[in-house]
C-alpha cells in the first residue's frame, strides 16, 4: 500500500508474525525505515495506536531534522508543530490503513 506523508510517497508492507520477527525482532510490533520510506507492521498487533506511532515517525522524518541535535525546547516545538499541523492527516491516514486491513483480512 502506498501513501503520501508530507508530499512524498511512503510504502505500508504487512508482514505476518513469523516473517516480522525474523526480520525486525520480537521487541517491537510495527517499525518505520526512514532511509526507504516504509513502515512495516506486523499483522497480529495491527492497531490504531501503533498506526499512529509508526505514521509519526515518518512525519518526523519528513521535518528533515535529527531529533538528537534538538534541545528539549525544540523537540516539544517540533511535536506540537507535528500534531497542530498534521493531526487530521494522521487521522486520515491510520483510517485508510485499517481499511486496507478489514479489506484484505491481514
Amino acid at each position: 500500500m502506498k501513501i503520501m506523508i508530507k508530499g512524498k510517497e511512503w510504502e505500508v508492507v504487512f508482514l505476518y508474525p513469523k516473517v516480522y520477527i525474523k526480520k525486525y525482532g520480537s521487541d517491537s510490533d510495527a517499525i518505520t525505515v526512514s532511509s526507504i520510506r516504509s513502515i512495516f507492521f506486523k499483522t497480529d498487533a495491527f492497531n490504531p495506536v501503533v498506526i499512529r506511532h509508526e505514521l509519526l515517525h515518518a512525519f518526523v522524518n519528513e521535518t528533515c531534522v535529527n531529533s538528537s541535535e534538538l534541545t528539549r525546547d525544540q523537540m516539544e516545538e517540533l511535536c506540537c508543530s507535528l500534531l497542530g499541523d498534521h493531526y487530521y492527516d494522521i487521522g486520515q491516514l491510520t483510517d485508510q490503513i485499517l481499511e486496507i486491513k478489514l479489506r484484505k483480512k491481514i
